[in-house]
């Protein structure tokens, strides 16, 4: 496909956008041919030269900057018409994603993003899928912390137990190692999210919190799921566990690869993603109070409440935050036993070393366009599909060519 760009950063001036445009300007400068877009193009020339100063990249200041509203259809089609890839953060998704992914179709363009939103993303995929995989492009939502590792993570674990020749069983992922501060992007998307449900009927609601949301309803496995509330102790970490909130999500990703890949997993794959809690008493102290937040965000009265007092859309955590934010999944896929001994059990590590939430979406989100846009060969399924599935190898050979990742087999 012959376009100007290779890439295009749709929302750059926005917290987690600017993280892109850093990774971009860093590790590529102008190598490639990439460009900016969002409606203000002021902030994004500004976004330009603030980076380019910061990393000493000067030539980056000149970037092309495009002008797309995201919901301005005649914007969006100019700016998508020019890229191979268009890359996203301009949440939340459920209120200002739809027009950009539907230009991308309509244009035979390639896209990846750093939503969390699950029930948007399964939307795209019923308006768009079929379309998509006729064009043969990639669209490619949750490109992010949620829900990279996890996908990857599955993908990678249960490869490595079918080289022993034992089929999957049961994923048990565990966050041991978490550190980083939250956007008020992200508690804005987390806010609009309870929103959504709270204005939905019940049936809506039990789908939105269904681990196969992003299956087929004719096509779902009829397999229970594990909880992933209570505190309860692993044996596979000898640690008590505890909620994560990103839990759910990654959750449904999985299951969506597994489907997505003709149930490459197992059809009867359990799931279950858990945080290392320092203790028993701590965890259970932590849980009451996620609990008593997402009720608050439910409710309108108190949601209004705290959309005024959490970080509000734009800010996020400091430079030396990120620096020093830490991130750990390890992922135990598990199939029956051999010559009746334990369970068969191999272990893959998910590890970034510096701001896994935006630094590290960042760079996950960049090098997922890139894995589309410069690998013309990429042999990867097209239509709506998640990273395990869409990218696959070449997208984990690049994330860990970078210093801050390291994804492959437990080497204990």
């Amino acid at each position: 496909m012959d376009r100007e760009f290779d890439v295009v950063v749709m929302g750059a001036s926005g917290f987690t956008g600017q993280r892109v445009v850093e990774h971009i300007a860093q590790r590529y400068g102008t190598s490639i041919k990439w460009a900016v877009a969002g409606r203000n193009k002021a902030k994004l020339e500004s976004t330009l030269s603030a980076v380019a100063s910061r990393l000493n990249v000067p030539e980056v200041a000149n970037i092309p900057v495009l002008v797309a509203d995201s919901h301005n259809m005649d914007q969006l089609d100019a700016m998508t018409s020019r890229t191979r890839v268009v890359a996203s953060t301009t949440g939340p998704f459920l209120r200002h994603g739809s027009d950009l992914v539907a230009s991308c179709v309509k244009n035979g363009t390639s896209y990846c993003d750093s939503t969390g939103e699950s029930v948007w993303a399964a939307d795209m995929y019923k308006k768009h899928n079929e379309e998509a995989k006729a064009k043969g492009i990639r669209i490619v939502p949750m490109c992010g912390l949620d829900c990279v590792p996890a996908d990857l993570g599955t993908y990678l674990a249960t490869k490595e137990l079918k080289k022993a020749g034992v089929e999957c069983e049961r994923v048990d992922s565990y966050i041991v190692k978490m550190k980083g501060g939250a956007s008020g992007g992200t508690f804005n998307t987390m806010l609009t999210f309870l929103e959504e449900m709270y204005n939905s009927d019940k049936a809506t609601r039990a789908e939105m919190g269904s681990p196969y949301v992003l299956v087929p309803a004719a096509e779902r496995s009829e397999q229970s799921q594990p909880s992933l509330y209570p505190v309860e102790f692993s044996k596979d970490i000898n640690s008590y566990t505890q909620f994560f909130p990103l839990s759910s999500v990654n959750a449904q990703t999985v299951h969506w690869s597994n489907y997505s890949s003709n149930w490459a997993y197992g059809k009867q794959l359990q799931y279950k993603e858990k945080k290392r809690a320092k203790s028993y008493w701590k965890a259970t102290f932590e849980t009451l109070v996620l609990a008593t937040i997402t009720f608050l965000g439910f409710l309108p009265f108190t949601r209004n409440i705290l959309r005024k007092v959490l970080p509000q859309p734009g800010t996020g955590p400091s430079e030396e935050e990120m620096k020093n934010g830490r991130f750990l999944l390890k992922v135990f896929a598990k199939g029956p036993a051999i010559d009746n001994q334990e369970p068969t059990t191999r272990v893959v590590n998910f590890q970034i070393d510096e701001g896994p939430g935006y630094s590290g979406t960042g760079r996950m989100v960049a090098e997922a366009a890139l894995t589309m846009a410069l690998n013309p060969d990429l042999s990867t399924p097209t239509g709506v599909l998640p990273t395990a599935v869409a990218l696959g190898d070449t997208f984990v050979e690049r994330l860990n060519q970078l210093d801050t990742f390291s994804i492959g087999p437990d080497s204990a």
